[in-house]
């Protein structure tokens, strides 16, 4: 068995020697932190949109696995920690290839490999690039300076002066601060690691210009992490505080926490302004119905008085952070040396500060304290933190429904993407959320309880040698940025989906191989010794191996999509024919057979060119790319919609029940399932009345059936905690009661078909010119009601009207229809 080298104080590199392969892949990582967080962060939602960018990152971090692979050539040993961490790394795409073998979506497992493999890469860089105090110093402030770029970003789009998409997310009360990840819960995830970061460079800084320079940017920090609205962001920022500072001197905790309340007071003087401001400037600015997204000059008016506020706010907390540092910290050192000996001595603040944090917050919940200190808008969601809100409650709802899909997956999970593709069938309320709103949970899902207990182990086993480095004397606080950073992301990430955006995912794990990097541990096993020439080369010709296998599987992905893109952009902008893209089609099939996307759009197109021509092999082409992507990706609903469409145009309408029936099973609460199980059931049991009367009853009764279970299921909604939503719409649709309604009125019911009929009687008639007239709704719906009431004796001469007005043929139509 392995053991460490007899109880001899680890060493620490101290070696800037870097080669030149080392510091290419350096600048490697600086280009990929400064240009990949403007590809939406790379996020990774399982869309066709997303993709293109994640297979440019994912080529573009293999490049690097590619020359750390070259580099371990010379650097693996089977006796060095560093080593084995290297190779620990790797089990996380592993347990996402297993569980792709039995993936519920096969493309994207497929995907969830390339994207771990990416992330192992991540750490792995960390782990070798971080080992010296040089490269380590410009890997932290790589990481910060594009944290502040993105900071400044997000703060150019709240002042006017930048447009980019959904970097102000529009919530139902109004505009979110959301910057590149366009979704405001992530953004501030990302927020507090960015201001931790920052008040940590601030206390560690020795200079009193590096000091200044970090200090100006907690202000604009703290300014849009408030603006981002986030009630999970104010409850983690205390939990991220209090796991960093038992790792500081007590001092150092005092030290922080004051840049912290300087830069907070600060901030809160100058919030009402701002937020006042950029209300008025995103009126002028967010594009609407009536006008597209503008700019305007940051000499405007509310932009200028809003950056000379922030500006100066700014260089205030800076002057004062400086002073506090070179003023106040020698006094404050002094002051606590003698606490700093006591055991525990770590936690006294962090204690006090968790009970005076605690105690505070519920007295200015209680009292409305923050009325009247925050603008409206920001106190209101403060005080509406609490266990019964909506958010809290959907989250675990969350997380109930993402428990009992593991109870049918437990062992290696049902493979990347598994939560969008499963979580309809396991819903217990018709809510929508592709994402499972925590990176433990999906993680769950995706690889089930052995791959959760992997990447916990690879957290906890980083973590141990990390607090093994701290211990040293002469590496105290030595890789302390990076695990501010990991800590403070990965803390958020419990309850939000911060880990779906790649680039953030991407830090975390560079963070994480960075903090144990310098920590030189050997192992003094013989056997390890003996093999050691033999064996140190097999792990990093794996790792070239299979960086190159990685970089030809992501790049036919991304040619395929390219091509896709351009083939959209000739039907959309140049009304190419079916023969200009039939090569586009052709190759995108050879390059990504299994993309569900393709497959459909393909699908899809040949549908079209059946319609438009005729010609049957059309309608055979679509049927085999719908089979291809059903394959695999079984449960997308786009996919299940388009081969019943398929059904019908081929004229099997006697396999439409049953797959019918399947789509209820796997989408309980879409009420659109319902509705076209309903429809088809009673258009089928009307064709079917002459020839096989009790085939069509059956048929009628099961349409009936399915309609109580909708009622049933609006009843379960009434009884959802009083601060849950719905979600989606669960009511009766114009469709399902027009085609009950019919049965009653087949049946001779006339006052149950009436009462079906009156239900959307006085709605709107849907605006498409192009409807089909066949499958009208409303006017089958008021059609029916009018022969309902002739056979009642009675009469409607308004909604009459209304329906001739339309198509004067329906009079003849209500004609026919009478008994």
């Amino acid at each position: 068995m392995a053991r460490s080298n007899n109880g001899a104080k680890p060493k620490s590199s101290t070696s800037n020697d870097f080669s030149l392969l080392q510091w290419a892949a350096l600048f490697g990582v600086i280009v990929f932190l400064f240009i990949f967080p403007f590809h939406v962060g790379l996020f990774n939602g399982f869309d066709l949109s997303f993709e293109a960018s994640l297979y440019e990152a994912s080529i573009f971090a293999y490049v690097l696995l590619l020359m750390m692979g070259i580099l371990l050539f010379w650097h693996w040993r089977p006796t060095s920690l560093r080593s084995w961490l290297a190779v620990m790394i790797m089990a996380m795409p592993l347990c996402y290839w297993i569980s792709a073998q039995q993936a519920v979506s096969k493309y994207n497992a497929g995907l969830m490999v390339l994207l771990t493999f990416m992330l192992a890469t991540f750490y792995i860089v960390g782990l070798y690039l971080a080992k010296d105090k040089l490269s380590s110093s410009i890997l932290e402030a790589t990481i910060q300076t594009a944290a502040y770029m993105i900071v400044i970003f997000g703060i150019l789009n709240l002042f006017g002066q930048v447009y980019f998409p959904e970097a102000l997310w529009l919530a139902h009360n109004g505009y979110r601060l959301a910057s590149v990840f366009q979704y405001s819960n992530s953004y501030v995830g990302f927020l507090i690691a960015a201001l931790l970061g920052c008040a940590y460079f601030v206390i560690r800084s020795r200079t009193w210009h590096w000091q200044g320079l970090h200090a100006l940017m907690l202000v604009p920090i703290i300014i849009s992490f408030i603006l981002t609205y986030s009630r999970g962001g104010i409850v983690m920022l205390p939990i991220a505080v209090l796991l960093i500072l038992p790792f500081l001197t007590m001092a150092r905790q005092l030290l922080l926490l004051g840049h912290l309340a300087i830069s907070g007071v600060l901030s809160i003087a100058i919030l009402g302004k701002i937020t006042q401001n950029t209300e008025q400037i995103a009126q002028m600015v967010q594009p609407n119905a009536s006008k597209p997204a503008t700019v305007i000059s940051a000499w405007n008016g509310l932009p200028l008085e809003s950056w000379l506020l922030l500006i100066g706010a700014s260089v205030v907390t800076a002057v004062l952070s400086v002073l506090l540092q070179s003023k106040l910290s020698s006094w404050i050192t002094g002051k606590t040396q003698r606490l700093q000996g006591r055991k525990g001595s770590a936690i006294f603040v962090p204690a006090a500060i968790l009970g005076a944090g605690i105690l505070g917050f519920v007295l200015l919940l209680a009292t409305n304290g923050f009325k009247g200190i925050l603008p409206d808008s920001i106190s209101e969601r403060l005080a509406s933190i609490n266990f019964q809100q909506h958010s809290v409650l959907e989250r675990q709802t969350f997380y109930s429904d993402a428990l009992e899909i593991s109870q049918d997956y437990p062992v290696i999970g049902a493979g990347g993407g598994a939560w969008k593709a499963l979580y309809q069938m396991y819903q217990n309320n018709p809510y929508s959320s592709e994402q499972a709103h925590s990176y433990l949970f999906q993680t769950l899902v995706e690889i089930g309880w052995f791959g959760l207990i992997v990447l916990l182990a690879i957290f906890s086993i980083t973590l141990y040698w990390f607090i093994r480095l701290q211990r040293q004397p002469e590496n105290k606080e030595r890789q302390l940025y990076f695990y501010v950073i990991a800590a403070s992301l990965l803390t958020h990430s419990v309850i939000d989906f911060d880990m779906n955006y790649m680039y953030i995912a991407a830090i975390v794990f560079l963070s994480l191989g960075a903090m144990v990097a310098p920590y030189e541990h050997s192992f003094k096993a013989s056997w390890l010794h003996k093999k050691q020439e033999a064996s140190r080369y097999v792990y990093p010709a794996l790792l070239c191996i299979g960086a190159i296998a990685a970089i030809f599987s992501a790049q036919r992905e991304y040619e395929a999509n390219r091509n896709f893109e351009h083939m959209a952009y000739l039907l959309r902008e140049k009304q190419a024919t079916f023969e200009e893209i039939s090569p586009y089609l052709d190759n995108i099939n050879e390059l990504s057979p299994k993309n569900p996307a393709f497959n459909l759009t393909r699908a899809e197109l040949m549908s079209q060119v059946y319609h438009s021509t005729g010609d049957p092999k059309f309608l055979e082409d679509a049927k085999k790319s719908l089979e291809r992507a059903q394959l695999y990706d079984p449960y997308n609903r786009l996919i299940i919609l388009a081969e019943y469409r398929n059904m019908k145009d081929r004229g099997e309408l006697a396999r439409v029940p049953s797959y019918l029936e399947d789509n209820l099973a796997k989408f309980q609460w879409d009420i659109k399932s319902y509705e076209l199980a309903i429809i088809e059931y009673v258009e089928i049991g009307k064709l079917e009345r002459q020839t096989a009367p009790a085939a069509s009853e059956a048929k009628w009764n099961r349409a009936l059936e399915i309609y109580n279970e909708v009622l049933e299921r609006q009843k379960e909604l009434e009884n959802l905690p009083e601060g849950q939503l719905q979600g989606r719409s669960f009511s009766t649709t114009i469709g399902m009661a027009q085609a009950i309604g019919q049965i009653y009125y087949h049946r001779g019911e006339y006052e149950k078909a009436l009462s079906m009929f009156e239900i959307h009687r006085d709605s709107e008639r849907p605006e498409d010119p192009n409807i089909n007239p066949a499958v009208d709704h409303w006017r089958i719906n008021l059609r029916f009601y009018i022969a309902t009431l002739q056979a009642l004796g009675r009469w409607d001469e308004e909604q009459y009207q209304r329906l001739i007005v339309v198509d004067p043929n329906e009079e003849q139509l209500i004609r026919e229809l009478q008994p």
